[in-house]
């Protein structure tokens, strides 16, 4: 559902060590239920390719944590998008952290047990591709260590992929616009250079016929 705009390992302060940036999708105010577990996915990755590649995780993925947590609880508990049906659950949070769920203590279970199920299954699944495409994690990471930032068009060429979207083929034309603007900026440098040169070199004359 998203268009990829760039993939950076460049720290910003505390905001992230590093991110996947996309660009925004004019006039979509709605998600569907598997855009939102694919969100659920995608947001899994950073952690799971720490696990794959070191065998071990670090502290990093706690924004990520907290987004998939957040979007899963809302698909469960505002948009009637889990087992528990066409019912929002109220908690509260949004208004008073002190006000009690307006329902019980086991449906506040059940709840849980939908969030902690759809987390799970994304999981599983984010992980079950990375392990396949291990190869390709790797080579995209040792790209970005020489590059530390690469465009969406440099991430798929260097993947084999091909990507559509228009936010790429505008990103692309940008691209070769700002390419364009710098040859003729250093071809007008490069006039401006020869014209000085020959006033020189008419100037000296000048001074020799004198």
């Amino acid at each position: 559902p998203h268009n990829l705009h760039k993939v950076t390992i460049m720290p910003r302060g505390n905001a992230y060590l590093g991110a996947t940036m996309y660009f925004p999708e004019d006039n979509k105010y709605t998600s569907t239920r598997q855009e939102l577990l694919d969100d659920i996915a995608t947001t899994m990755g950073g952690q799971i390719a720490e696990k794959l590649t070191f065998g071990d995780i670090t502290n990093g993925a706690s924004g990520d944590i907290r987004q998939a947590t957040s979007t899963a609880r809302k698909m469960v508990r505002d948009w009637g998008m889990g087992s528990m049906g066409f019912v929002y659950y109220d908690s509260g949070d949004e208004r008073d952290f002190a006000v009690k769920n307006e329902y019980s203590d086991e449906v506040a279970h059940q709840l849980d047990l939908e969030v902690r199920k759809i987390i799970d299954e994304q999981y599983k699944r984010a992980t079950d591709i990375l392990t396949e495409h291990q190869d390709k994690l790797i080579l995209l990471s040792e790209e970005l260590l020489k590059r530390e930032t690469m465009s969406a068009k440099e991430v798929l060429d260097l993947l084999g992929m091909e990507d559509k979207s228009e936010n790429v083929k505008d990103d692309e034309a940008q691209k070769a616009t700002e390419e364009e603007e710098l040859v003729k900026a250093d071809d007008k440098e490069h006039l401006s250079d020869v014209e000085e040169v020959g006033s020189t070199v008419d100037s000296e004359e000048t001074k020799t016929e004198n």
